[in-house]
């Protein structure tokens, strides 16, 4: 779960209370003062409900959120994590590397919980774990693709990372802020206020997701079955 995309919010929050007039805040229950500290009142409290209420949401709903890398077609596990780095499994070690050969910026600039959004046949080539483990590690969320090469979806989904076939990922730009919505399928581009569809998760593989991967969800099954 993440919560990266609350600047955006609440920046949106403070510039629409703002923009309310000081005359009709005793129509909103706020009572007569200072126009000014009036507005800085209620936008504080419009946030602060803001946070409750997404905090509650994203909990309730598998909803993940942050900003968008785009790639275009046919990137490989190569170009995701260079061979000569093959001798590393930690992910964050991996993760100081990612994209190091066409994207160099990247690594040291990419946040916890953005995205990774993509052209057809993402992840092709070797069947190698390190280039999903490099991206978790960075702390991408999930990534977006037209389509997927098989080996690296199901490496992804066995180490806890997200995947999402969406037909419409060329209208997701650089740096747009996205939700998606892994139980109901829906990805929200907060940026152009649009949304697409996606193929939802089954709960299984939510499962699997949100316990941190394979091993992870299994050592819990175990432990349910010993209890």
């Amino acid at each position: 779960m993440t919560l990266s995309f609350l600047p955006h919010y609440i920046t949106a929050a403070w510039r629409a209370c703002r923009s309310i007039s000081p005359a009709l805040l005793p129509g909103l229950g706020i009572a007569n003062g200072k126009g000014a500290l009036s507005q800085k009142i209620l936008c504080i409290t419009l946030i602060y409900f803001i946070l409750i209420e997404k905090w509650f949401t994203i909990g309730e709903l598998d909803i993940l959120a942050g900003r968008a890398w785009k790639f275009k077609d046919d990137i490989d596990t190569d170009a995701i994590i260079p061979g000569r780095y093959l001798v590393m499994n930690d992910p964050q070690e991996l993760a100081a590397h990612l994209f190091e050969g066409v994207r160099p910026e990247m690594a040291g600039a990419v946040k916890e919980g953005d995205y990774v959004v993509a052209g057809e046949n993402f992840g092709c080539g070797s069947s190698r774990e390190h280039a999903p483990l490099a991206l978790k590690g960075a702390g991408i969320s999930a990534v977006l693709a037209k389509s997927f090469a098989r080996i690296f979806f199901r490496n992804a989904i066995n180490i806890g990372l997200p995947l999402f076939i969406c037909p419409d990922v060329d209208r997701i730009e650089e740096g747009a802020y996205i939700e998606i919505d892994m139980a109901g399928g829906v990805i929200k581009n907060i940026t152009r206020n649009e949304s697409y569809k996606t193929t939802p998760l089954p709960s299984f593989l939510r499962e699997i997701v949100n316990a941190g991967g394979l091993v992870e969800y299994t050592r819990l099954q175990v432990s349910g079955v010993r209890a």
